[in-house]
């Protein structure tokens, strides 16, 4: 029980960032950003809050179902993070190319 509260105090952290991302509509603290070179900032801000959220319902859900299913290896959270990671760098790429 100790362990889905911690999930639950963990992931909300994680959609909070989420949702500030979103609400501030700013991008700047990604690496290489330049003001200027994105059209639509609060676009690419939403896209990568929304990201960062579901980021944190995978986790949570996997966490779920490690704690009452089945053992998951821990590696499936880490390709889920890489995978994240991706997606926010195609965002970016995407804003800066329209």
């Amino acid at each position: 029980m100790v362990e889905i509260i911690l999930a639950v105090f963990l992931c909300s952290i994680l959609v909070v960032i989420g949702v500030l991302i979103q609400r501030k509509g700013s991008v700047s603290f990604i690496a290489g950003y330049k003001e200027g070179r994105v059209r639509n900032e609060k676009k690419l801000a939403n896209r990568v809050g929304l990201t960062i959220i579901l980021f944190a319902v995978e986790c949570f859900l996997l966490i779920l179902i490690h704690l009452l299913l089945f053992p998951v290896n821990g590696l499936y959270i880490g390709i889920l993070a890489v995978v994240h990671l991706f997606v926010v760098f195609a965002l970016f790429v995407q804003a800066v190319m329209v």
